[in-house]
């Protein structure tokens, strides 16, 4: 899986993946590792979520994520950076730009 997800960033393909009973769709920006935990900061701008907010910045542990899929779609690089609580990182494998 984390090889998809880096050829997903590095191509900026649109995923959606499950996570957490919820279907996401959206925009892989980081993959990293935080506190010994491989992680993926999302832009989700489709599927669902608890807090019912879209578009929104997420993060989320990779172990978690299921039924990865890369779409044909591709997102333009360049979103205004997330707020600090997404930032922190220890390692990172791959960002877009």
């Amino acid at each position: 899986m984390t090889g998809q997800l880096l050829q997903a960033i590095a191509e900026r393909r649109i995923i959606s993946f499950r996570y957490g009973g919820y279907t996401r769709i959206g925009e892989p920006h980081v993959l990293g590792e935080y506190r010994g935990t491989v992680q993926l900061l999302f832009y989700q701008t489709a599927g669902q979520s608890a807090s019912g907010r879209l578009p929104e910045w997420r993060r989320f542990n990779v172990d978690g994520i299921s039924a990865l899929e890369l779409t044909d779609q591709h997102f333009p690089a360049g979103r205004s950076s997330p707020g600090s609580q997404h930032s922190k990182w220890d390692k990172q494998y791959a960002y877009v730009p």
